[in-house]
């Protein structure tokens, strides 16, 4: 049997031990939120980014239109700044570590259906995606890029906007961050 003072001892580290969890926990709720409030700001700055860009891109066409229509140039190949090999290319960004939960998976889902139903090139960032592609077994053809989860690497970003350029069309699949509970994957054409 317990005496009186085992158990208040045991009791006076069962006290420590809840303080040290409440700690955690407010220190982990803080970074939750810092993060969040970070993944939202970046998000409506992205968007707006690409709003301006999608407005940018249809200009250019409208503006190439008008010139080829000048110089009687009828097709568009013939006048171009980039080549372009006329295909599609979806790119899959993962995590490199596979402590996201199932928006990973879900996210990985949505990116085999889609490069299977169009038949398209397919490009994927981070160990995670790559590695259920090669456990997978799937006969399409890809690249990879390695790119870090916590941080901007522009040298490996350059490599990926150089291998992107030359697909006529882009279309990027990854997750996007609804809430601490809820994420969704998605998919945006650039």
């Amino acid at each position: 049997m317990v005496s009186s003072r085992e158990a208040n001892e045991e009791f006076g580290r069962i006290s420590s031990f809840k303080n040290i969890l409440e700690t955690y926990e407010e220190i982990a709720a803080s970074r939750m939120q810092n993060t969040r409030s970070s993944v939202l700001e970046g998000r409506n700055f992205i968007e707006e980014l690409n709003y301006i860009f999608q407005q940018v891109k249809s200009s250019y066409k409208d503006q190439m239109a008008e010139i080829m229509k000048k110089k009687h140039i009828k097709d568009s190949k013939e006048f171009t700044f980039i080549e372009r090999n006329s295909r599609t290319l979806f790119v899959l960004l993962s995590s490199n570590t596979g402590l996201y939960g199932d928006i990973v998976r879900k996210t990985y889902n949505l990116f085999v259906d889609l490069i299977k139903k169009e038949r398209a090139d397919a490009s994927i960032v981070g160990r995670t995606g790559v590695e259920s592609f090669q456990n997978a077994g799937i006969d399409v053809p890809f690249s990879y890029f390695d790119m870090p989860d916590s941080s901007v690497d522009n040298k490996a970003l350059k490599k990926i906007v150089a291998h992107i350029i030359q697909y006529q069309r882009v279309f990027v699949v990854y997750g996007r961050f609804e809430n601490v509970i809820s994420q969704e994957p998605i998919v945006t054409s650039i």
